[in-house]
């Protein structure tokens, strides 16, 4: 929080106003400035700065009272005052020049996308492609793409009109919007019969697929294994990524695809039919919502040289008259209800100075004097610098946050805030004398790693301000940014409970993670190398409820984002002198114990995985040395649980070598892989054993009850370990994610576990104490 003025309610009438004057309102004084820093990407060029302003307070909380003060998602910042006799406040968001080249990708209104894609750093949202008036239709027996082929040898007629084409994601489904250029403006193209809805399912699964678009986003992975089948030099994890964003977008840690690899749609034409693209063409340019493409509404007014507040810009004039007679306040009032003028105006990213300057406000609202279509009762002179002045500089603040901001509050207050290594390194890692033993030193480094990233972070952020400012629609703007979710480690460790609770039979055991420890784990363990990021992004957990979902699973599986190894790594451990083995069949599974995000285990998991991202990635392990001794150049292991193996097929279950295959423990070294192997196994589960489809986040859409986490959780763990932690879990990560108001009490909610002899019930407790920075 960087500026606030006096939240007291003002009166609704100006009682000392004189009988008969014009201006006799008074608006509620109380303002609050918030500074928001955040990353919406990858690398320095994606740490934005910007501000939101909320005017016209009639209450101010006590913490927002305070200057420097950091304000949380979802805390109160205050209560409405009045606003022109009405309830309500004033809402801005705005950011610096430097930040809004950062936001969208530049600071005008043009968008060179006939040459270059967009940004790969910054990716989220809906994805665009540009596709030239040259690129060539095809139509296909059965309405069915030749997955075999990039370019048909025959046949194809060029579009003839540049296109604008978005593809949306949206729970399972894929929808295509056409849109073309006319002048100014981008009409977006209706199919005169839409042939996707005549399509048939053809109920896909990992035996037999068909392309359809019936569940398309669920079904991605079949088509990508589909496709690499018949382009075999390339990666099948590259695939996905084409499918998903048109490109390879984690070039790092992905292979390249070779131009042959066909990403076919049926897109609707100019002319309003539908026919087949191969969008994976070198001609058609590929962005993202991270780019505010133009064909989406979004739009640069220049406001900063008009000399009053009184709206000049010939753009806006124009959508508000809609070229019919003179422009008038009753036409204004009426057009501003229009959905068409309302959309229109909430994509403008319009440049301006803030009017809330006490040098400057008095010029900027002399408008108000003048009589015109636009201002029939104007304020009297003397009433102009009586009442209206005394107010208007009351509700000032320019100055203030500009003294504030610059000179006062330094950058990365939060995201500034290191680890602390004293409540990071328990005893465990200490030795008798009160030194650190080797394992305390491993992670005093490491911790030293990570302070230092943050320094390097805070470094990115330009929280300067200058006159001319940049404004955004908040509803728009808000809405917009819904759709990135990109975390700072800072944010991620907010997501990690500070009180969690744990079942194992009939007790319960409770922890706590301070904050330093929960930073350090969301930092080097859980998003360690932004991978948790890339693989929210890649595999489509964008949506929060997918989103908290998918947390819930890996707090348990990591537990408590602590590690990416299963704890005990498959050996046997001793109670009063007898081994035993501590989870099931692991005396079977052994050295391929649970590695990654989701603790991939069996061996057949580790090569799937392996065939997914090709040899050119997890290339073999020619020398034939391991990280667990048990893997050798001869070592043979059972691919998955025997007893189900020979259950299944009426044969005894037969080991086999891994060798040479890449080292499992690839999937703790690599913290992408280690991500990414999560995100794998999520889209890749086969979710019913009737119909073979695949896919848990079919069952995670349906909602966040105890009955759909469950099912998610079977699906993960394949039993009932961790099943009441899991249940917790998705009640904090969903008071934290999504947007009803935040819960702030602890609450005991009774859940019950389906088992084959009726259910399990526990009373599942949930401490919502926020974790926070001390």
């Amino acid at each position: 929080m960087v500026s606030q003025n006096s939240g007291d309610i003002q009166p609704d009438i100006n009682e000392e106003a004189p009988a008969g004057a014009v201006y006799r309102r008074v608006d509620s004084r109380g303002v609050v400035v918030l500074r928001h820093e955040t990353e919406i990407g990858e690398g320095p060029d994606a740490k934005i700065v910007y501000y939101s302003v909320y005017h016209h307070l009639g209450i101010i909380s006590e913490k927002a009272k305070k200057l420097g003060s950091q304000i949380y998602r979802k805390e109160l910042i205050g209560c409405p005052g009045r606003v022109g006799g009405q309830p309500g406040i004033h809402m801005e968001i705005f950011c610096s020049e430097k930040n809004l080249k950062k936001i969208i990708g530049r600071a005008s209104d043009e968008l060179d996308y006939k040459n270059k894609n967009g940004r790969k750093n910054i990716v989220y949202g809906d994805v665009h492609f540009y596709i030239p008036a040259t690129i060539k239709s095809y139509s296909f027996q059965n309405d069915i793409p030749p997955l075999n082929k990039a370019t048909p040898s025959s046949g194809g007629e060029v579009i003839g009109v540049d296109l604008f084409l978005t593809m949306q994601f949206k729970k399972g489904q894929v929808e295509l919007h056409s849109r073309i250029k006319s002048g100014d403006e981008y009409l977006k193209v209706e199919p005169l019969n839409n042939k996707k809805k005549s399509m048939s399912a053809h109920g896909n699964s990992m035996a037999h697929y068909e392309f359809s678009y019936h569940d398309y986003e669920y079904d991605m992975y079949l088509l990508a294994r589909e496709l690499q089948k018949l382009h075999s030099t390339n990666s099948c994890s590259s695939i996905y990524e084409l499918l998903k964003f048109g490109r390879v977008i984690n070039s790092e840690n992905e292979a390249d695809l070779s131009v042959d690899v066909p990403h076919w749609h049926l897109v609707t034409l100019p002319n309003k039919s539908q026919k087949w693209i191969n969008l994976h063409h070198l001609d058609i340019k590929i962005f993202s919502d991270g780019d505010f493409p133009p064909w989406m509404g979004w739009k640069f007014i220049d406001g900063s040289k008009d000399e009053t507040s009184q709206c000049t810009n010939k753009i806006i004039l124009n959508v508000l008259n809609d070229g019919k007679g003179e422009l008038s306040m009753e036409k204004i009032a009426g057009r501003l209800g229009d959905d068409f003028v309302k959309h229109k105006f909430s994509k403008m990213i319009c440049k301006l100075r803030s009017e809330w300057n006490d040098k400057t406000i008095m010029k900027m609202e002399s408008w108000r004097t003048k009589k015109s279509n636009l201002n029939p009762q104007p304020i009297p002179e003397s009433e102009y610098n009586g009442n209206f002045k005394s107010d208007a500089v009351k509700l000032c603040f320019w100055q203030d946050l500009l003294n504030r901001n610059n000179s006062i509050i330094p950058s990365g207050c939060l995201c500034g805030h290191k680890i602390n290594p004293e409540e990071v390194i328990s005893k465990k890692y200490k030795g008798s004398d009160g030194n650190l033993n080797a394992a305390g030193k491993k992670l005093a480094v490491n911790i030293d790693i990570e302070n230092g990233e943050i320094d390097r972070s805070v470094r990115a952020y330009e929280p300067l301000l200058e006159d001319n400012l940049y404004y955004f629609n908040p509803a728009a703007f808000i809405e917009h940014f819904s759709k990135n979710m990109w975390f700072s480690n800072h944010e991620l460790a907010q997501a990690i409970p500070r009180i969690y609770y744990s079942y194992n039979g009939d007790s319960e055991g409770k922890g706590a993670v301070n904050y330093s420890t929960a930073l350090f784990r969301a930092a080097h363990v859980l998003n360690k190398k932004n991978a948790f990021n890339k693989m929210v992004r890649k595999y489509g957990f964008s949506e929060k409820i997918r989103l908290t979902h998918l947390l819930s699973q890996e707090l348990t599986e990591m537990f408590m984002a602590s590690t990416v190894e299963e704890i005990g790594g498959g050996h046997q451990q001793s109670r009063n002198g007898v081994l035993f083995w501590p989870q099931p069949a692991m005396e079977y599974y052994q050295a391929f114990y649970g590695r990654g995000h989701m603790q991939l285990t069996w061996p057949d998991n580790y090569a799937k995985y392996g065939d997914y991202r090709s040899k050119r990635v997890l290339p073999d392990n020619t020398v034939g040395n391991y990280v667990d001794t048990r893997i050798t150049m001869s070592s043979t292991h059972y691919w998955v649980n025997p007893k189900d193996e020979e259950k299944a097929t009426k044969k005894k279950a037969i080991p086999k070598q891994w060798y040479p295959r890449y080292d499992p423990a690839k999937l703790v070294d690599d913290a992408y892989s280690s991500a990414d192997s999560g995100g794998w196994y999520w889209i890749s589960k086969i979710v019913s054993s009737h119909s073979g489809e695949i896919n848990i986040s079919r069952h995670a859409d349906l909602s966040l009850d105890s009955s759909s986490v469950g099912s998610v959780s079977v699906f993960v763990n394949g039993g009932g370990n961790g099943y009441f932690d899991r249940q917790g879990f998705s009640i904090y990560v969903k008071n934290f994610f999504l947007d009803e108001k935040l819960n702030e009490k602890s609450i005991k909610k009774d859940i019950a576990r389906p088992t084959k002899k009726g259910q399990i019930t526990k009373s599942v407790s949930v401490d919502f104490t926020p974790q926070r920075k001390k």
